[in-house]
């Protein structure tokens, strides 16, 4: 008899625990969860880690990221290459689909600010030895349309297509300094 009531007390507290958060569930994730942290890959938005908030149908992103190594240890690696965006998103369409699976349609725009120095060969035969090339700034606009799919309430993956502009600054006309591209941006994070 002992053990029926203990097995009906546990149930009903494994029930109220499932519940529980089930009843706290008004609207969709991306709703309930308006902020998120993690990574990001993109021409516009940046790329590197990244904090992302929402209040209504606006969303703000901006992303921080850096590689640096002086020492040439890593050969594939230029010495130094950052990167620091941010875009203001604007949500078109959203809804959950399941328990476990939100999503919304947006729009985006975004400006970005890079900065390489590229890793040379010093000897032109090919020898292993390598010098710094120029500092190269970028600066990227753009617009676009993102995809974001939200899973178990709070794993985040955002997907971006759009148009960016680039101006790379240097001594030639205005019409080699700008590119203008299609693009494609990525992200995963958390939101809470």
């Amino acid at each position: 008899m002992k053990t029926i009531k203990t097995s009906i007390c546990i149930a009903v507290l494994l029930s109220a625990v499932v519940m529980l958060p089930a009843s706290a569930d008004e609207g969709p994730a991306y709703e309930r969860h308006p902020q998120a942290l993690g990574i990001q890959y993109g021409a516009i938005s940046g790329s590197g880690l990244s904090y992302y908030r929402w209040s209504d149908n606006i969303g703000f992103q901006i992303a921080l990221g850096g590689l640096y190594d002086p020492t040439g240890d890593i050969s594939w690696m230029d010495i130094l290459d950052y990167s620091v965006g941010a875009e203001l998103q604007y949500t078109v369409y959203g809804d959950s689909y399941a328990k476990w699976l939100a999503g919304q349609l947006y729009l985006f725009t975004g400006l970005n600010h890079r900065g390489v120095i590229e890793r040379k060969p010093s000897d032109p035969n090919g020898d292993l030895e390598t010098e710094a090339g120029p500092y190269i700034p970028s600066f990227t606009t753009g617009f676009g349309i993102g995809i974001e799919v939200v899973l178990f309430n709070h794993f985040s993956v955002p997907l971006e297509f759009g148009y960016a502009a680039a101006w790379r600054p240097s001594g030639a006309s205005l019409q080699d300094q700008l590119t203008i591209k299609l693009i494609t941006q990525a992200g995963f994070r958390y939101r809470f």
